[in-house]
């Protein structure tokens, strides 16, 4: 044995190997370095490869010959001193107290995470009763009456009822003027005068906060719509095409939207063009012109039906949710600092990634987010921990109910996924990223977390199936 090994538990789920490497796993490829160093180095006086060895040693020196011999020996020595440890390692934390000579060094490794689920098993929640109200069927069809509106353009004033085209944009006002009045007084300082005030307003308009940016947008003049409660809407009743308006009012301190509560807001609009609105009456016609239904009583029935099962998935959803949460609380979960370390950079390497694209700055991303790169680090480790902590419930569950997937469950959730879509082109590019770009694993994990779902909602009504009885399957 060539190598031997000391073990040290830490805390934390890891551990503290101490490895001694005999010399007589050292010099065989220590001379055999020599020799390779005296066949390819120019060495003056000497033919190729007929240096003396003691010459070489010499020349290049002992310990930086060593040093690159250990170098090269590393992972199989690494490799050696995990097997001897029996250890379930899952990965290499850091080294440290390394000696050339005798070879010695300490390697502090992370174990491969544990959970105990105790007795999930014995969970039992009640699923809630699902109630679609007449007012949500209303809202639908009134949904359906929108998609099949027809606009006709007006040479007259815009009513309320009508749709306005309009390009333009609508931004909060700062609550302070304190940075507008540095700026201004900044301008008034500058030397070009016509310059600074460009600039100024350059400035001005990059911070604007916009709560409204197109090119072109149908804007309903119904005032519990659009911005709905606010005089949005009047403001804009009596304008006609080709007008260009600008107006301010505040939001109400109970605004449904928080970040607009008690704001007040300026809008800079150009009218690009004025519709009259005729939605189809609320009958057989509209049913037929949905291309499924003969009468209204059997799109009402659909519609009913698409509510239910929407409602009973959500609330399937917030059960599962409130099932892994308590298992979060319960459940003993050992896992090495490293894991959560590892989920955290993998996090923010994904926001970089995604900032490159839009070619924005991470400095700049900092000043959006409005923290610095620390508080920020440390709250994406305290986000990775919990979904560390979820997915590692979530394998134990997996393995501990025998849940696979075969072929037949992805192309299932995939051709259930593809039926939200209509375009063909669509529907075949979302097929060849899944059959031949990189999504297989992806539509695997989602097929595997559906079945996850349908086994917890099982186990909580005490109708899932035996586990010895999975086992014998099997």
């Amino acid at each position: 044995m060539t190598v031997t090994i000391q073990t040290e538990e830490l805390e934390q789920h890891q551990v503290l190997l101490s490895v001694d490497v005999a010399e007589e796993r050292i010099q065989p490829a220590f001379q055999q370095k020599i020799k390779t160093l005296a066949r390819e180095a120019q060495i003056p006086g000497f033919r190729p490869g007929k240096a003396p060895a003691s010459y070489i040693v010499k020349r290049f020196g002992a310990d930086t010959i060593r040093n690159e011999v250990v170098e090269e020996l590393l992972p199989a020595i690494l490799q050696e001193a995990m097997e001897q440890s029996k250890l379930d390692v899952y990965d290499v934390v850091r080294m440290e107290d390394f000696v050339l000579q005798p070879t010695s060094f300490k390697v502090v490794v992370a174990l491969t995470p544990t959970v105990d689920l105790g007795d999930y098993r014995a969970i039992r929640k009640e699923m809630p009763a699902v109630e679609i109200s007449e007012e949500a069927v209303a809202e639908q069809l009134e949904h359906l009456r929108t998609h099949h509106e027809v606009l006709e353009p007006v040479d007259r004033p815009a009513e309320l009822g009508d749709v306005v085209v309009v390009a333009g944009q609508g931004w909060l006002v700062p609550a302070s003027a304190d940075a507008a009045e540095a700026k201004a007084e900044a301008a008034a300082e500058a030397t070009d005068e016509t310059a600074a005030d460009d600039h100024s307003e350059e400035a001005a308009a990059d911070e604007r906060e916009y709560i409204f940016d197109e090119k072109e947008a149908k804007l309903l003049l119904d005032p519990d719509k659009t911005f709905p409660h606010t005089p949005f809407t009047e403001k804009l009743a009596g304008v006609s095409t080709g007008d260009t308006v600008e107006f301010q009012f505040a939001f109400g301190d109970d605004y449904d939207d928080e970040r607009l509560r008690g704001r007040e807001a300026h809008f800079s609009l150009e009218i690009l063009d004025v519709n009259w609105r005729e939605l189809p009456e609320l009958d057989d016609e509209l049913a037929k012109l949905e291309g499924e239904f003969e009468t209204l009583e059997e799109l009402r029935a659909y519609i009913r039906e698409n509510l239910t099962a929407a409602a009973q998935s959500e609330a399937e959803s917030e059960l599962f949710d409130d099932f892994v949460e308590e298992l979060l609380t319960t459940a003993q979960i050992n896992y090495p600092p490293l894991m959560v370390e590892q989920e955290a950079e993998g996090f923010k390497d994904g926001i970089k990634k995604e900032l490159e694209t839009l070619k924005v700055s991470w400095a700049k991303y900092l000043e959006m987010v409005e923290e610095d790169e620390g508080t920020l680090e440390a709250r994406w480790l305290t986000e990775a921990e919990t979904r560390l902590r979820r997915h590692l419930i979530l394998r134990e569950l997996i393995n501990n109910e025998k849940l696979t997937v075969d072929q037949n469950d992805l192309m299932e959730l995939l051709q259930a996924q593809l039926a939200r879509y209509q375009d063909p082109e669509i529907r075949n590019y979302i097929l060849s990223m899944y059959l031949e770009g990189n999504r297989g694993r992806e539509l695997r994990n989602e097929a595997l977390a559906k079945k996850a779902q349908e086994r917890v909602m099982a186990i909580l009504t005490g109708q899932a199936p035996d586990l010895d009885a999975l086992d014998e399957e099997e």
